[in-house]
């Protein structure tokens, strides 16, 4: 009897100290709840122009991360360490909440396809910490770390805009120990990026190779093809939270520009989103640009309706109603300047991966007319070589000896010079337009030239580029940029 006595006496110990667990968990989620809240509240007085972004996010609880995470659509936060990180520094939890709003503004979540993950995270960590700096605000300052300025230092050298896409293709380039060593600092991490990578339509090919498997029975197939349903049905979610992002985007951005007395947070914000929100184009698309229509002495069979030659033949014997013509109107290339900006600041990998992948362009079945007249030149403040390719053997033949010449100040006036130069003197007759790869800081010319003329910029986007009126551009693509076999 007292042994029955004593069990019940230690099942209601359990039961209390259950409910005492349970009782302070959910106190400790109200109080996280209410310390997020007035961290939001601190962020909508204080720019009230993302307060469309900070109320989008719904809010979790969630103890798996050790402090924040976000997907795009929910914010999950740890209640203890959020509570005990407001208790030490509410400025901390400010951050943390904007820091992975601006995850989704800049879409960073998204864009992680082709991409080193470790590296991935960390560029796009650098890219929102350095706008979160740059905001003077009391909600969000912070003590100065001297190891985050050297570091934004060194990558603003070579970057006017500290996009994620841009730091990105920075930290690639440094050397392997350099960025081991910023890579072992936390001193960027705020939220976990894990969630980012554990996105249910990338497991969507793996679920449908495995209901496809002829050795699973019916049960694990049905079992299968419902997880399909699921994945694909979070993966029509991923797209419309993306959707979503782009639209809020673009509208703050539009709010950014109207706004007047721009201080710097703004400034900042603002050309971080323009280079976001700018749109790549295809560069095999955009290179024809430069083509021109033409006849062609070839059977335009494209043309040609066999349903009036077949009808022809069997109303009237041997006589068609139709025949296909003998010649063919095309768009392409004839007469075509490629100039590749060889000056110091322009790196000799970069320029050998463009010039790689435009003649792999220009190498490519129906580009060009049987006589083609393609000058490649050269030039950093002076013309260094131009050299005529009249065959696709020439083109081939230039590849392989290729090497870079210059390495001086940069001048785009010679190079114009240099071309109008041969159209004066006949040698380009058919020239609709060039091409012109460079970073875009040089002398640009006065006037307009006689020739539609584009400039092919590397590192993404920047408004700071000031290219004359009369020039399109188009920044590079990433592809171009990154081999895949890059390592760091």
């Amino acid at each position: 009897m007292n042994y029955d006595s004593n069990m019940s006496e230690l099942e209601l110990d359990i039961r209390r100290l259950k409910l005492e667990r349970e009782t302070a968990a959910g106190a400790m989620d109200e109080l996280a709840d209410m310390c997020l809240g007035q961290a939001k509240k601190e962020l909508y007085l204080n720019m009230r122009y993302l307060f469309l972004a900070l109320n989008y996010l719904e809010t979790k609880a969630d103890k798996r991360f050790a402090f924040t995470s976000c997907d795009g659509k929910t914010f999950y936060y740890n209640p203890l360490n959020l509570v005990t990180k407001y208790r030490d520094d509410p400025v901390y939890v400010n951050r943390a909440f904007l820091h992975s709003t601006l995850h989704c503004l800049f879409k960073h979540m998204y864009l992680f396809k082709n991409k080193k993950e470790d590296i991935w995270d960390l560029a796009c960590d650098i890219a929102i910490e350095y706008i979160i700096d740059s905001m003077e605000n009391s909600a969000l300052m912070r003590v100065y770390d001297e190891k985050r300025e050297e570091i934004y230092k060194d990558l603003s050298m070579k970057n006017q805009v500290m996009s994620a896409q841009n730091v990105y293709m920075s930290l690639l380039s440094w050397d392997r120990k350099k960025l081991e060593k910023v890579m072992a600092m936390p001193i960027f991490e705020v939220d976990d990026h894990e969630i980012w990578y554990d996105s249910q339509d990338q497991n969507q090919d793996k679920k449908q190779k495995q209901s496809q498997d002829g050795n699973q029975d019916k049960d694990q197939d049905k079992e299968s093809d419902d997880d399909i349903d699921k994945q694909v049905s979070a993966a029509g979610r991923l797209d419309e939270n993306s959707k979503n992002w782009e639209k809020l985007s673009k509208n703050i951005e539009s709010a950014l520009s109207f706004s007047s007395g721009m201080s710097k947070d703004k400034n900042c914000l603002k050309r971080a989103l323009n280079a976001s929100n700018h749109k790549e184009v295809s560069y095999k698309d955009f290179l024809m640009k430069f083509a021109r229509m033409s006849e062609e002495i070839k059977p335009d069979l494209d043309s040609f309706d066999y349903g009036y030659y077949s009808y022809g033949l069997r109303t009237y014997g041997n006589m068609p109603l139709i025949e296909e013509l003998e010649y063919s109107e095309k768009e392409r290339l004839e007469d075509f300047c490629l100039v590749i900006d060889t000056s110091g600041s322009c790196a000799r990998g970069l320029i050998e991966k463009f010039f790689a992948t435009t003649f792999e362009i220009l190498n490519e079945k129906g580009t060009f007319f049987d006589k083609m007249r393609v000058h490649i030149i050269q030039c950093d403040d002076q013309v260094r070589e131009d050299v005529l390719i009249s065959s696709k053997d020439d083109l081939d033949a230039y590849m392989q000896n290729f090497e870079v010449l210059g390495f001086g100040g940069t001048d785009f006036r010679p190079a114009f010079a240099h071309i109008e130069g041969l159209m004066d003197q006949g040698a380009l007759p058919g020239l609709k337009g060039i091409l012109y790869f460079t970073d875009g800081y040089g002398i640009y010319p006065h006037s307009r030239p006689k020739f539609n003329t584009a400039f092919v910029f590397p590192y993404g986007h920047d408004e700071a580029r000031k290219i004359p009126a009369w020039a399109m551009s188009i920044e590079l693509p990433y592809e171009l940029q990154i081999g895949d076999n890059d390592e760091y």
